[in-house]
C-alpha cells in the first residue's frame, strides 16, 4: 500500500456496522424495560404517598378521601395533598374508590395511561396488589 491510501474498507465498514446493530438489538430493549421499570416504582411510591396521607385525612376527618374512577391526580394532588404536585401524572393516573371492610375503606389505585393491564393498588390496611 502507498502512504497515500487510508480509509476503511467495505469490510471494515460492515464489519463495525454489523456489531453496531448487535449492540442496539440488545441494548434498546433493556433500556426501555429499565424506564419501564423505573416508571412502575414511581407510581408505587406515590400510592405508597396516598396510603400514609390517607392515614392522616381519617384521623382529621373520620372518613378517607375517594374520587371515584377515571385520571385523578390533579385532584388528588390537591385535596389530599394540599396542592403540592406529589404524584406524578404523566404516565399513570391515579384514583381512590371507596372499598368494602376487607379493604379498610378505601382502594388507591395506579393505572398505567398506555396499558390499562398494569395496575397497582393499595389499601388502608397497606396491602398492595401487583407491585
Amino acid at each position: 500500500m502507498k502512504p497515500l491510501d487510508r480509509g476503511f474498507s467495505l469490510v471494515e465498514l460492515i464489519v463495525v456496522v454489523a456489531i453496531l446493530g448487535v449492540l442496539a438489538a440488545v441494548g434498546v430493549p433493556m433500556y426501555l424495560g429499565y424506564i419501564d421499570s423505573a416508571r412502575a416504582t414511581d407510581a408505587q411510591n406515590g400510592l405508597r404517598s396516598i396510603h400514609l396521607m390517607q392515614q392522616e385525612y381519617n384521623s382529621d376527618n373520620d372518613e378517607y378521601y375517594t374520587t371515584g374512577e377515571g385520571d385523578k391526580t390533579a385532584d388528588i394532588n390537591t385535596n389530599l395533598f394540599g396542592g403540592d404536585e406529589t404524584l406524578n401524572g404523566e404516565y399513570y393516573q391515579f384514583y381512590i374508590q371507596q372499598g368494602d371492610a376487607a379493604d379498610g375503606g378505601y382502594i388507591a389505585c395506579g393505572e398505567d395511561k398506555v396499558d390499562s393491564s398494569k395496575i397497582y393498588k393499595i389499601n388502608a390496611y397497606n396491602k398492595t396488589t401487583n407491585f
